[in-house]
């Protein structure tokens, strides 16, 4: 499944994890370097509670384009 929003992880990010705490959708995982990454299969839908819930400033959320009439993304 393709995600209709792009997630992205700045220098910026401690590890605090509360990325992936507030993450109904599973998206983040801790990395070996106490970082977080994403998952290779993630699917975000845009909720922004990441980035509510992230007090570094760390993560930006970009809207893909969508094409509709075709169904692809």
């Amino acid at each position: 499944m393709l995600t209709p929003y792009e997630v992205y992880v700045g220098a910026e990010c401690v590890g605090c994890g509360k990325c992936i705490d507030v993450c109904e959708r599973d998206c983040f995982v801790m990395l070996e370097d106490s970082k977080v990454g994403l998952r290779a299969d993630y699917v975000c839908v845009g909720c922004m509670k990441c980035i509510e819930g992230c007090a570094y400033n760390a993560l930006s959320v970009k809207e893909l384009i969508r094409r509709q009439y075709r169904g692809i993304w």
